[in-house]
């Protein structure tokens, strides 16, 4: 039987790799440019996800962390700060905002090359134990996820690199499987599908682990800014679900069935019964895999598509972990399918990963910048979970066939 590498060299072209990342580093300097010095280029300054970091992490260095977790004085502070506005609410917990606080020592354009060079080098590293020779395969079916945050300096990278971290130690059964699992206290909702899957593989010592990163973080940034701090971030979580449910969030850049029912009018209780629905077939599916499946990869791959369902706020940036699942399949997908479907899947994936950037670059070109504060209500089809339903859907199919050349 052919191998995948074999009869699709792409998928294994190193040459074409090199000239990725040549385009990646372009991409990531003109980035820091214009975050730092738009001027430069002829542009004026446009608010982006990495200045929500760089505003909320200048607030604590000033000691106004609590100010980062009120929309309007956020708000106010980036009008202070930047002279210009957008609807950027800061809900990551206390231990992401030690992190924001650290970028915002150095000038915004380094902090941004620093912060989203290392963190895609992490998760390059990762990628690269579980993708093995077919690397230049998975970058080339998440190219849009990789465009779009070396452009907005999202967190995207760090997320991907520590659940697919987690999964590389939880395979080999080692208890430090726990550290990467902890330190996603920074986007919990992105880890319900691995510590569920800690939980069913009775892994106890990476449980504990996790559990004492979680206290020993929690209790450092007590010890930073006071209790009140966890006051300040609930009130925001708070005050984000209003705002979702009220829709003033970007829908057409999330990736949840929440926001895909929300876009096409439906209200926020019925969009929110939806995807409960869909989070507990999510929920369903991972327990099942576990039970099932024969092949480690197919649990592996299940859980990291099983946890972008669980939570109604996921955005496109979170689609890193996407990449995760396509390494673990990708050679027996691509030894199952012909050309043309191999084509339709990746074309799938580009328009499920990129449709924020479509969208935005298409219809929002002029920008954003929100006077109100609030958010633009202005609502535009959230497509994404839908690709991601017709992908498991799809791939789950194929994945049931035999390779070509032993079916002959």
């Amino acid at each position: 039987m052919q191998s995948a590498a074999t009869r699709y060299p792409i998928a294994s072209s190193q040459r074409l790799l090199r000239m990725m990342a040549m385009a990646g580093v372009l991409l990531m300097v003109v980035s820091a440019i214009l975050f730092q010095a738009p001027q430069l280029l002829g542009r004026e300054k446009d608010l982006n996800d990495f200045d929500a970091f760089s505003i909320s992490g200048r607030l604590a260095l000033e000691g106004k962390t609590e100010q980062a977790y009120s929309t309007q004085l956020l708000f106010d502070a980036q009008k202070r700060m930047i002279g210009r506005a957008e609807f950027m609410p800061w809900t990551y917990p206390p231990q992401f905002t030690a992190v924001a606080m650290a970028l915002a020592i150095p000038p915004v354009g380094v902090a941004f090359g620093l912060f989203t060079g290392l963190t895609l080098a992490l998760y390059l590293l990762v990628l690269s134990r579980l993708a093995g020779p077919l690397l230049p395969g998975v970058a080339i079916a998440t190219v849009m996820t990789f465009v779009l945050l070396i452009r907005t300096g999202q967190n995207g990278f760090l997320t991907g690199a520590l659940i697919g971290w987690f999964l590389l130690a939880f395979d080999k059964r080692k208890a430090s499987a726990g550290i990467p699992l902890g330190l996603m206290v920074i986007k919990p909702h992105l880890a319900v599908g691995s510590a569920l899957l800690a939980l069913l593989g009775k892994r106890l010592a990476a449980l504990a682990i996790a559990a004492a990163v979680v206290i020993v973080t929690s209790l450092l940034c007590t010890a930073m800014w006071g209790a009140g701090i966890w006051t300040a971030f609930a009130n925001a979580a708070r005050e984000s679900t209003a705002l979702l449910e009220a829709g003033h969030y970007p829908l057409f850049r999330m990736t949840s069935i929440y926001a895909c029912v929300r876009s096409f009018g439906l209200d926020a209780a019925t969009a929110l019964g939806v995807h409960a629905l869909g989070a507990l077939v999510a929920v369903f599916g991972i327990v099942a895999l576990w039970f099932r499946a024969t092949d480690t990869r197919l649990v592996m791959a299940g859980t990291t598509v099983g946890s972008l369902f669980i939570s109604p706020y996921n955005y496109d940036y979170d689609l890193a972990i996407l990449g995760l699942a396509i390494a673990y399949v990708l050679p027996d997908l691509l030894a199952r399918t012909r050309t043309w479907e191999s084509v339709l899947l990746c074309g799938l994936t580009w328009l499920t990963t990129g449709w924020g950037i479509l969208i935005y670059s298409i219809v929002l070109s002029g920008g954003r910048t929100d006077p109100s504060g609030i958010g633009n209500d202005t609502v535009y089809w959230s497509l994404p979970a839908i690709g991601l339903i017709v992908l498991v859907i799809a791939a789950a199919a194929i994945l049931r066939r035999k390779p070509l050349a032993a079916a002959g």
